[in-house]
């Protein structure tokens, strides 16, 4: 394919000429020419539009709204939006006093509210727990465990004060294109049957803080089987909230067989560094293999097994880059209860 107008045009010129053998040459440079540019400049735009079709065809390389108004919807799924942390605070005062719905509650200058009402001695003397949630959204609002708020406005038997032992988790920011394309992907080559592994993780990446999803075969030996998770709050650690509220869903959706013995575990995360050689060393293409790295390892990292190294090396070498570190010859004995997951990644 010719890269250029003018290495068209002159294509399109020599075809003309040889058709016309007895022309002489200012009406070769008065018409030919002219002609020639005129289809040159047309055959472009065709190569454009062709190369343009053809990479909004493939996933991989595809426009990010194609992605987003495509593919997603294609496998049922939606670009997840950020949300509300959610925690337990313990309001503390006088017995009968009440704590209307909607009370705000500051911790370091964010606010959370109270999502239903309560009464102070209603269940315990001297206080009330209440379920609050950050008012605004995002991974900023994810607090840590044990720390005091205080009322934005007095309540009259309350204590300003409020303590919350579990402090507030769950947000999550508005998802990336990128990592919307890594989740496609991952649906894309995972078959759904139910019963399996790939029926077990397309049901955890449902729900909106499930990053991946990783099966742990004979978790507790033959007959059980074992599942984990990648968050996107937490820079990908979960917590046991996060495993908790995966059980609630597997249970709600009654997605386990009643002769499976299940697990639903927190991960050893073992965070292993790559340095990647580029044909092309830019951002782009830098983003392009960091999620190749991450779909692949998404997809194939299992506990309870060995991870290989050389498929991984084999793939980014048919893309334009090579394994340096580690090894492709390098293996990882994963336990029942370790996955991988990308760590830094340098570029030489």
């Amino acid at each position: 394919m010719a890269n250029t107008i003018l290495e068209i045009k002159n294509r399109v010129y020599n075809d003309l000429v040889v058709s016309f053998k007895n022309a002489i040459t200012p009406l070769k440079k008065s018409v030919f020419e002219t002609f020639s540019y005129a289809i040159a400049s047309s055959i472009k735009l065709l190569y454009v539009y062709l190369d343009k079709i053809q990479a909004d065809s493939f996933l991989t390389t595809c426009t990010d709204s194609r992605v987003r108004n495509y593919f997603a919807p294609l496998k049922n799924i939606a670009i997840k939006e950020a949300t509300s942390s959610t925690g337990t605070a313990r309001f503390i005062g006088i017995d009968g006093s009440d704590i209307p719905i909607d009370t705000i509650i500051i911790y370091n200058d964010y606010e959370f509210i109270t999502t239903t009402s309560g009464t102070i001695g209603d269940v315990a003397t001297g206080y009330v727990d209440i379920v609050c949630k950050s008012v605004e959204k995002g991974t900023l609002y994810n607090t840590l465990e044990n720390i005091s708020l205080v009322l934005s406005s007095p309540i009259v038997g309350v204590e300003n004060e409020v303590i919350s032992s579990t402090g507030f988790t769950g947000a999550i920011d508005d998802e990336s294109i990128d990592s919307l394309r890594t989740r496609t992907k991952q649906k894309f080559a995972s078959p759904t049957n139910i019963d399996n592994d790939f029926f077990y993780k397309s049901t955890a990446l449902e729900l909106p803080n499930v990053k991946a999803a990783f099966i742990s075969d004979l978790k507790q030996g033959i007959g059980t089987t074992g599942i984990t998770i990648l968050t996107f709050s937490n820079s990908g650690v979960p917590i046991q909230a996060d495993i908790d509220t995966l059980e609630a869903y597997f249970l709600e959706k009654k997605a386990i067989p009643t002769y499976a013995g299940f697990e639903f575990f927190l991960p050893t995360i073992i965070s292993q560094d790559l340095e990647i050689q580029l044909i092309i060393n830019d951002d782009q293409n830098q983003k392009r293999i960091e999620n190749l790295v991450r779909t692949y390892l998404y997809l194939f990292v299992k506990p309870n097994t060995t991870f290989k190294f050389k498929p991984l090396n084999d793939l980014l070498q048919s893309n334009g880059a090579r394994l340096n570190s580690p090894l492709s010859s390098f293996e990882i004995e994963l336990q029942s209860d370790e996955i991988i997951d990308v760590g830094a990644i340098t570029w030489p």
